[in-house]
């Protein structure tokens, strides 16, 4: 008995291939079509030029997840290449200040969760708009910012979520980028999500009651914007755990894109795909040039012959430069 052929909507062929960053399929059995995703993991946003930065990439790491930072605030640099660990903090340390804090241009600042010498708070720290008390990411890098909350460091680094990989980077044989020489984890996502990350440096800490830095290049301890108890991510090279602090320990921050910042996408394209006869289609909305493997799904009793442009490998990857 010939079987039934299975077309699908017109698709334009790119002829060099590349490695799939995305991944979509279409149905020849109707109801499984109807599947719109936005797929737009990276992106730019402004930054305070009195931060020595006037813009910071942010990278999402999983569907639905926060616009991470591609640097912690205070660093002033533009990219990880050809770092190493910074100088002794000690130079930068100042009871009189706000808060003492340690700053390199490669690792960014060691900040107060609050200001015991300031009526037990600093005036750039605790998130919380009731006493007009500002984020230090907020403070620093602009609106655009906030520092993230427990739940989006504890899904960051928590294995049994299954949203990100961790490796650690000893600065020698294994690193984030050839060259550096900074120790800390680079933190990717899994998925469609597997080709972009984020590097946290292991910056230490820093005392008060010494006014020096501990355990640079060690570990890292990033602040929470929850209230209770403190809470921040803390790393080494042997594991990650989610714990709560002394408020005057001076600790990294990581920022994410505030709740309420709405990115408009820019150079956007819409890939429809659909089966002949099914007026549900399968939609990704993506950056231009962006690459996409496409795979056509036969019902049962049907094979796959075609892309109604006339190509018939399937699956196949694009990279989408117009709506198609």
């Amino acid at each position: 008995m010939r079987k039934k052929l299975l077309f699908l909507s017109a698709i334009v062929l790119i002829s060099v291939y590349v490695n799939a960053q995305v991944n979509v399929s279409v149905y020849h059995d109707c109801s499984k079509n109807g599947y719109t995703k936005v797929f737009e993991p990276t992106g730019t946003a402004t930054v305070l030029s009195s931060s020595g930065r006037t813009s910071c990439e942010w990278v999402q790491l999983w569907a639905g997840g926060p616009q991470w930072a591609t640097f912690n605030v205070g660093a002033t640099i533009t990219n990880y290449d050809q770092l190493t660990v910074g100088a002794d903090a000690t130079s930068f340390y100042n009871y009189t200040d706000q808060a003492p804090y340690y700053n390199t241009a490669n690792v960014g600042g060691l900040y107060a969760w609050n200001n015991p010498n300031l009526n037990g708070r600093k005036t750039t720290w605790v998130n919380n708009v009731s006493t007009g008390i500002s984020d230090v990411a907020t403070t620093l890098w602009g609106s655009n910012w906030q520092t993230p909350t427990k739940q989006q460091l504890d899904t960051l680094q928590n294995s049994s979520y299954g949203k990100t990989n961790w490796t650690w980077c000893d600065g020698s044989t294994t690193q984030y980028v050839a060259g550096c020489t900074l120790k800390g984890y680079k933190v990717s996502g899994v998925g469609d999500y597997a080709q972009y990350s984020i590097f946290l440096p292991a910056a230490g800490y820093f005392s008060y009651s010494t006014g020096s830095v501990y355990y640079a290049s060690d570990n890292g301890l990033y602040w929470s914007s929850t209230e209770d108890f403190a809470y921040y991510l803390y790393f080494g090279s042997d594991g990650r755990i989610m714990s709560n602090n002394n408020r005057k320990y001076g600790q990294s921050v990581r920022a994410v894109l505030a709740d309420d910042v709405i990115e408009t996408p820019t150079n956007n394209v819409k890939l429809t795909l659909n089966a002949t006869g099914c007026e549900a289609a399968n939609v990704i909305t993506c950056s231009q040039g962006f690459p996409i493997r496409v795979t056509a799904e036969p019902d049962y009793g049907y094979h796959f012959d075609r892309w109604s442009d006339g190509n018939t490998t399937n699956p196949r990857t694009l990279q989408v430069t117009t709506n198609t």
